[in-house]
């Protein structure tokens, strides 16, 4: 019976030895970036970034991730788009030269600028927009919605009503 045992234990090792190795794993091949969607429904792909209000945002494979409690100044450049300037850089709000400190506190020029009209642009940013200029993107209180509006003489002026609200 010993060498029954024996001979059956050999004999399987020797099936065993002869069989072909186990198949390799399979290689996952990755799959393209995804894109994500900001809070304001836009669109970004992979390794995008965006700025939302101070913070800086960028896309990696679908989540957004955003920088916190980044102290900055929030400005209108000329293009009626909200600019950041962070603490000890300067910038101009359209009318005066400013140095901002952080929080959005900021040291600014005092400027006269009566042929220009304050406003507030499509994200609340205050800033200024020169005379004869036909495409401000400002927010009308009135309206409580954004409009394309023009400066005339020192005055902003906007289409009256609900249906000339820009929808996004």
């Amino acid at each position: 019976m010993a060498r029954f045992l024996v001979f059956f234990v050999c004999l399987v090792t020797a099936a065993l030895a002869d069989q072909p190795p186990p198949p390799p794993e399979p290689i996952i091949e990755p799959t393209e970036p995804v894109a994500c969607h900001s809070s304001d429904m836009r669109v970004f792909q992979h390794g995008e970034s965006w700025n939302v209000g101070c913070e800086e945002c960028v896309c990696l494979s679908g989540e957004v991730l955003c920088s916190e409690n980044t102290p900055c100044c929030l400005y209108v450049q000329p293009n009626g788009e909200t600019g950041r300037a962070l603490v000890d850089e300067g910038f101009n709000d359209g009318c005066n030269n400013c140095n901002c400190f952080g929080d959005d506190s900021a040291a600014c020029t005092l400027k006269f600028c009566p042929m220009m009209c304050s406003y507030n642009n499509w994200d609340l940013v205050f800033g200024y927009a020169k005379d004869g200029d036909d495409s401000v993107q400002a927010y009308d209180s009135d309206s409580n919605c954004p409009k394309i509006c023009s400066c005339e003489k020192g005055e902003l002026k906007c289409d009256e009503g609900e249906h000339s609200c820009i929808m996004f």
